[in-house]
């Protein structure tokens, strides 16, 4: 799972520019190139090459092979994998922008942070360079603009790291976030709010699901982040692209969750408070389907649950977790156990306590011992689970 958790990159406001001979609030200068530029050392800036847009990080040739737009960000981007391989990314101005052109960089105004990454090797995790005024020179050109394109064409020279340029022609997908409502385009889904009945300040929240297709092959995905009651914050899973999950908050509505680009089948969509689960719901998704699923975390109806392991579940080094599987879900189903983990237990540790467990009856399970528990609101419930318990498939 890769979660971006609100890479906020607005790390300076930028202001609206409008292409004319004065300098627009904030201090940037549309125009044409073949200019001096102050950022260059005061030599004149080349025009953008008329092929696809390419350059080099760090000295290494550098091909995007996707360039998206989310929100007011433009990433160029190359690799697939759970960090991009290389990255160009930057915040573009406010307002309509096709048919205009602006220059960044150089010591007057504001200008956008232009942020570089890439890694040294595959296995590594990228190197991230922030480059600001008077670090860069790029004139940028919007040709056209929609719902759901961006395209246009880029001129940048970077000083960090040393070597860094990026020219060409581009054309950007447009990616939602989660204050663009969903449509067609995103289905099928499942959508909905996040509520607290009772007291909250602050939670580590995760939205998550579990389910099988209707080809029968089984599927979940899970993001989120800790939040504060009256503020925002938000995380992706983009592990499964194109299919998306994202749990969001907002200082006004508060939580919610989003699962875009499901396969029609038999779901169970869920969210945990600080690593326990705290609500859940059934839903069928058909194809096409646009399925909205509420979910409410009630703090004043959960208990305690004291669970004594068997001896043999904690002899190894990495003796994985005690999971607590809703009566009514499947507790052989390891993708249900995984979605449905409720503590770490440790190598050695036979006694494991959850607490702000939801009242209710669930099927305590860990590798192969388990046993039935029913919570009481307000109570703490001892259980020992004993081996041979129900079989993963």
């Amino acid at each position: 799972m890769r979660s971006h958790a609100t890479l906020l990159l607005t790390l300076l406001a930028l202001a609206g520019c409008e292409p004319k001979k004065e300098a627009p609030p904030g201090g940037t200068t549309p125009g044409p190139t073949g200019v001096p530029d102050p950022a260059l050392g005061g030599r004149v800036a080349a025009p953008p090459t008329a092929g696809p847009v390419q350059g080099t990080i760090g000295g290494q040739p550098f091909a995007p092979d996707s360039v998206t737009v989310e929100g007011r960000s433009l990433a160029f981007t190359k690799g697939k994998g759970f960090f991009p391989d290389m990255q160009i990314k930057f915040d573009l101005p406010d307002g309509p922008l096709e048919g205009k052109q602006w220059s960044f960089g150089g010591n007057q105004g504001a200008n956008p942070p232009v942020i570089v990454a890439a890694k040294k090797s595959k296995d590594d995790l990228p190197q991230t360079e922030f480059n600001f005024g008077p670090d860069y020179a790029m004139t940028l050109t919007v040709t056209k603009q929609t719902a759901k394109e961006l395209s246009g064409t880029i001129q940048l020279r970077a000083n960090k790291p040393a070597n860094t340029t990026l020219r060409g022609t581009f054309s950007a997908t447009r990616k939602k976030t989660h204050d663009d409502a969903l449509d067609a385009d995103d289905a099928p889904y499942i959508q909905g709010r996040i509520t607290f009945t009772g007291d909250w300040a602050e939670a580590k929240l995760a939205a998550g699901f579990v389910g099988k297709t209707a080809a029968g092959k089984p599927v979940s995905n899970m993001a989120g982040t800790a939040v504060k009651k009256g503020e925002g914050g938000w995380a992706s899973s983009l592990t499964f692209e194109p299919q998306v999950t994202t749990f969001f908050a907002t200082p006004q509505a508060g939580p919610g969750y989003r699962h875009t680009k499901l396969a029609p089948g038999e779901y169970v969509v869920y969210v945990k408070r600080n690593d326990v689960p705290a609500a859940w719901k059934k839903v069928t998704l058909g194809a096409g389907g646009q399925e909205t699923a509420d979910l409410v975390i009630d703090t004043g109806k959960v208990g305690e649950v004291v669970a004594a392991v068997p001896e043999s579940e904690v002899r190894d080094s990495r003796p994985g977790g005690l999971c607590l599987i809703p009566a009514g879900l499947d507790a052989s189903d390891s993708w249900v156990r995984s979605s449905f983990g409720a503590a770490e237990v440790k190598k050695g540790e036979t006694k494991i306590t959850v607490k702000d467990v939801p009242a209710g009856k669930y099927r305590a399970v860990c590798g192969k011992s388990s046993a039935d528990v029913e919570v009481t609101a307000g109570k703490p419930v001892k259980v020992t689970l004993v081996g041979d318990g129900p079989k993963t498939k």
